[in-house]
């Protein structure tokens, strides 16, 4: 699997526009392309811009290319969105996907299940007293909590 993540920023009165343009028409779209698996949207808030992280799922670089054609790194926008963004990055990164949450737990070479887990990183100048609170023991103690 491959993950398209590309940036893109607005301003704090085009956000809420720019979301509701990417819910509405833009991951619908991508749904029909053959070889889509999915999309996040990831928004940020800040007092001058808002920035938005989008993460397209695709199976392989010939479903990207079929979406984004031969230069896939160049990104694909709504004409809507043009409209919208006050600045975009200028690529569409690609990365192969080596653990999703819906990947099944592989075998490992002794043949047991290896499960995998997500760990959020905390680092001491990073972390929240509520968020280190929610922390499993075993973790908390190894943020140093």
């Amino acid at each position: 699997m491959i993950a398209r993540v590309w940036r893109g920023w607005t301003t704090p009165e085009h956000a809420d526009a720019y979301e509701q343009l990417l819910q509405e028409q833009v991951i619908p779209g991508l749904r029909q392309i053959a070889g889509h698996r999915g999309a996040y949207i990831l928004r940020q808030d800040g007092p001058d811009e808002t920035e938005f992280v989008v993460v397209n799922i695709f199976d392989s670089l010939d479903a990207v290319r079929a979406f984004a054609g031969p230069d896939y790194t160049v990104p694909v926008f709504e004409p809507e969105a043009r409209e919208l963004l006050a600045k975009v990055e200028p690529i569409a990164r690609h990365y192969e996907v080596k653990l999703a949450p819906s990947q099944p737990a592989r075998k490992s070479a002794a043949g047991r299940r290896r499960t995998s887990y997500l760990i959020p990183v905390i680092t001491p100048d990073r972390a929240y007293p509520h968020s280190i609170a929610r922390l499993p023991t075993n973790l908390r103690r190894l943020s140093g909590h």
